[in-house]
């Protein structure tokens, strides 16, 4: 179990870059506690860890309906993250999964016409993430599959608006074709899949940010000195 305390500084453009007639923002620092207890366990090829905490901010940093920068926001979380590995042979699988809820502990008119009620889940923080690895490793060859799924979630700080996630497939892999070549490939978003790196939702409006489509990169590692 592991507990702690820690805390942000205002940054420079929080005190001074003020807008809207605010001639002095008068900011604590953010302060932010946390507990956290895990499990971790070995049981033949089997490895699992599992963790869960709870966290609470506190002096949260933000600009309300006036313009004016604020420290008197709040936010509570907690989750719980999951790690499997098996292994058998050649192969590799690995299996990660994050449940988690952060919700805002405050009720404020804030800027962009939106409301934070209290109980609110804070924006653009999914509650669930995930991951999935299949790595093969030959004598020279080495291939790995990678899923990553990142979950639905809201986008502005009302809650009215909500993206509903995506899912992203890589591969990567490495030959050595001599004791000094290696050659190695990636390809990211291998099925040139449609989705957004960032959204977000502001006076009526969705606002997306696409990410690349599938890109494939190549190249090759020449080791000067013998192996």
């Amino acid at each position: 179990a592991v507990a702690g305390l820690g805390f942000r500084p205002p940054q420079t453009t929080e005190l001074y870059r003020l807008q809207r007639g605010q001639n002095v923002a008068d900011l604590d620092s953010e302060s932010l506690r946390s507990g956290e207890a895990g499990l971790r366990g070995s049981w033949g090829r089997l490895d699992v860890d599992v963790a869960a905490y709870v966290d609470a901010t506190r002096n949260l940093i933000f600009r309300d309906a006036n313009g004016f920068n604020v420290s008197d926001g709040a936010t509570e979380g907690r989750g719980i993250e999951a790690e499997i590995a098996w292994r058998a042979g050649a192969h590799t699988v690995d299996l990660a999964f994050a449940w988690s809820r952060h919700q805002y502990a405050f009720t404020r008119n804030v800027g962009g016409g939106e409301r934070i009620e209290d109980g609110n889940e804070v924006d653009t923080a999914p509650r669930r993430l995930g991951s999935a690895h299949w790595r093969w490793q030959g004598e020279r060859l080495t291939s790995e599959l990678e899923v990553v799924r990142i979950g639905s979630h809201f986008i502005n700080a009302s809650n009215t608006a909500r993206y509903g996630g995506h899912t992203v497939v890589n591969w990567r892999g490495t030959w050595d074709a001599t004791p000094r070549v290696r050659l190695f490939a990636r390809v990211v978003n291998l099925l040139d899949a449609a989705y957004a790196d960032r959204a977000d939702f502001a006076f009526g409006s969705y606002r997306y940010f696409p990410a690349m489509p599938r890109q494939v990169y190549v190249g090759a590692r020449l080791m000067l000195s013998p192996p």
